[in-house]
Order: C-alpha cells, then sequence, then structure tokens
C-alpha cells in the first residue's frame, strides 16, 4: 500500500504546513489592528492610535524577532475600542446609554472566542451591573485597563 506523502504534510493556503501555528512580525499584527480600526467606530471625539506601544516589538533576542500570534493586532484594536465607549459611558451621561449599547456588542467581536471563561464572567458582569445602572466595575476596568499609560499611547518612532 501506499500512502501519498503529500497527505501528510498537507499546507494551508498561505503555505504554513498543517499543525504548525501561524506567527507574524511586528509589521503584520499592526496590519491587522489597522485594518481592525477601519471596521470598528470609536465613540465620538476619540481617536485610533497609529501605532500603539503594545504592538511595539522588542529588540530581536538571539533567536531573532519577536513573532506573534494572529489575532493579537485585532484584538488590541478592539480593546481600544470597548475602552473608547467605556469611557463615553462613565463621562457622559447624555451619551451613556448608547456608549452601553456599544459595550453590549463585545462579545461579537473575536476577542471574546480567545477568552477563558474568567474573562467571559468579568465582561458579562460588567454589563449586567451597567445594564442596572451600576458602573463601578465599569470604572474599575477602566481605571485598570484603559488608562493613558506608556502602553496606550502611540509611538511613531523608535
Amino acid at each position: 500500500m501506499f500512502i501519498l506523502a503529500g497527505s501528510l504534510t498537507a499546507c494551508s493556503p498561505d503555505g504554513i504546513e498543517a499543525g504548525h501555528p501561524v506567527l507574524l512580525d511586528e509589521e503584520g499584527i499592526l496590519a491587522e489592528y489597522v485594518a481592525e480600526t477601519g471596521r470598528l467606530k470609536l465613540a465620538p471625539g476619540d481617536v485610533w492610535h497609529p501605532r500603539p506601544q503594545q504592538l511595539i516589538a522588542e529588540p530581536p533576542g538571539p533567536e531573532g524577532p519577536m513573532k506573534f500570534e494572529r489575532g493579537v493586532g485585532e484584538q488590541t484594536a478592539q480593546f481600544r475600542w470597548y475602552c473608547s465607549w467605556a469611557e463615553l459611558a462613565l463621562t457622559d451621561e447624555d451619551a451613556a446609554e448608547d456608549a452601553l449599547v456599544q459595550l453590549d456588542r463585545f462579545p461579537d467581536l473575536s476577542v471574546w472566542d480567545t477568552m477563558d471563561e474568567n474573562g467571559h464572567i468579568l465582561f458579562t458582569g460588567i454589563s449586567e451591573e451597567a445594564a442596572r445602572g451600576q458602573l463601578d466595575d465599569l470604572a474599575e476596568y477602566v481605571v485598570d485597563n484603559c488608562g493613558d499609560t506608556d502602553a496606550d499611547r502611540d509611538v511613531t518612532d523608535r
């Protein structure tokens, strides 16, 4: 009996062997991020960071440049989107209801599928509390994760 070797080393459409992760370099994750920023709309008055610090790779080590899993850039944009609407819900009473409606879309984004149960519990709890008019959990999330820190600022030169 003959077994075709090609069937054992199947390739994906992008030429990566089956069973091996597809990893992206810094430019690949930045391209993902930019594509996602074109799909999602931030809260009024907010702007996308063109090159967020958290997507800047560390200098190459002995093993070569850093590589990232597919989705890192896309999910960075999705968390930025969440923070944008959460901040609006907390700072503009007139716009809060519309902002919370936007936040209810979070489980429809791809980042939701990559979260573990703890992440689902966290964001579901925030949403349920906000629906009852309790924004303390949302405010805590924003303080812990959405501040204008070095990791959130634009990096235009390296």
